[in-house]
């Protein structure tokens, strides 16, 4: 409608008194190491092990969980590669679709994650020996016995019904396994711009403006140190004394 009016085909934009509504986003939760080594060991043995595994340890969305191929997994290397995620959609169902940022990254894996991707690997096989039926091709991960996909809603579901099993847990949804990966990257001391390249963020600001409120921690080291060094520097004379006195 601006273009409109720009070419005199109508004399005001409609829609410049619109006041959009404001969004409200979902508050962010992480768990720190305790919680989340609980709910790592309360997964072990449900079908949604490895969905949580990847989600709280590689930093992995939803439907990248759920699109990730095995011939994207590097075992021996300890890597994977997020090329594509899979979306749910009343007019397509499930779909293939890249990343959000429609970039691939490379995630290195924790020694846990690379285990636990191994055991996968050996329960699908037998899985799908034990279903005896046509499987689908889709090398995927997580999904169910016939190879097929694994709906993300079921993902959704059944991460709730686990998390009401477990007292003592916050209540929290599937995606802040991904916020608990970046906070406790955070919390340890991972520089910002590394965090956003595994968590696969267009910039470093995003990450800044999502999880900044996680760094208290590491302001205050950073003030620690600045003040340390100038203190070291005038303890070693290489801060002179100015021939006259500072203006106020």
């Amino acid at each position: 409608m601006a273009h409109a009016v720009l070419q005199d085909r109508i004399g005001r934009n409609p829609a410049d008194r619109v006041k959009p509504p404001k969004v409200v986003r979902p508050q962010m939760k992480a768990l720190d190491a305790g919680e989340l080594s609980r709910l790592l060991e309360a997964a072990k043995g449900t079908r949604l092990h490895m969905a949580i595994v990847l989600a709280a340890t590689a930093g992995l969305r939803r439907g990248e969980v759920t699109a990730l191929r095995w011939q994207d997994v590097d075992l021996q290397a300890g890597t994977l590669v997020v090329r594509q995620a899979l979306e749910k959609t009343h007019a397509t169902g499930l779909k293939f679709k890249p990343t959000k940022t429609e970039k691939a990254r490379v995630v290195s894996l924790l020694p846990l994650t690379v285990d636990a991707l191994r055991d996968r690997r050996l329960e699908q096989a037998r899985q799908r020996k034990l279903v005896g039926l046509a499987l689908r091709n889709e090398d995927l991960v997580c999904s169910e016995p016939d190879g097929s996909p694994l709906d993300p809603d079921v993902v959704t579901k059944g991460f709730q019904y686990l998390c009401t099993r477990l007292p003592g847990l916050p209540r929290i949804r599937f995606h802040d396994l991904r916020h608990t990966y970046a906070s406790l990257l955070l919390h340890l001391g991972v520089p910002v711009k590394d965090v956003s390249e595994l968590l696969g963020h267009s910039t470093a600001t995003l990450t800044l403006n999502t999880y900044g409120h996680v760094l208290p921690g590491a302001r205050q080291e950073a003030a620690r140190r600045l003040q340390a060094a100038i203190e070291e520097a005038a303890h070693c004379g290489e801060l002179p004394e100015p021939d006259q006195p500072l203006p106020n």
